[in-house]
C-alpha cells in the first residue's frame, strides 16, 4: 500500500495532469477523433486506479470499450459526465 506522503505527492499531479486530459478529451470527442479519445480515456482510466477513483475510472473504461468498438454515439456527454466525476473526485480528495 502507498505511504500518505506519496499519496499526497500524488493527488495534486492527479487533478493537474487529468484537468489537461479531460480537456484533451472533450476537444478529441468533439472533433470525433476515435484515436485520441481511446488513448485519452485509456489514461484517465489508468490515472483514475492510481488514486483509487475506481468508479471514475471504469467510466473512463466504458469509453474507452465503446470507442474502439466505433460507437462514437455521444461522446461529448460522456466526457461531460466523465468530468462530473472528476470534479467529485478531486472534492473527496481535498478532503483527504
Amino acid at each position: 500500500m502507498m505511504g500518505d506522503d506519496v499519496f499526497d505527492q500524488l493527488v495534486p499531479v492527479f487533478m493537474d495532469s487529468t484537468e489537461k486530459l479531460l480537456d484533451d478529451l472533450f476537444e478529441a470527442a468533439e472533433k470525433n477523433d476515435p484515436v485520441q479519445v481511446h488513448l485519452l480515456a485509456h489514461s484517465i482510466k489508468s490515472a483514475s486506479a492510481n488514486v483509487g477513483a475506481m468508479r471514475m475510472s471504469d467510466l473512463a473504461s466504458a469509453l474507452e470499450t465503446r470507442v474502439s468498438q466505433s460507437d462514437l454515439n455521444k461522446l461529448p456527454e460522456s466526457v461531460r459526465e466523465l468530468r462530473e466525476m472528476f470534479e467529485g473526485v478531486c472534492d473527496v480528495l481535498k478532503q483527504a
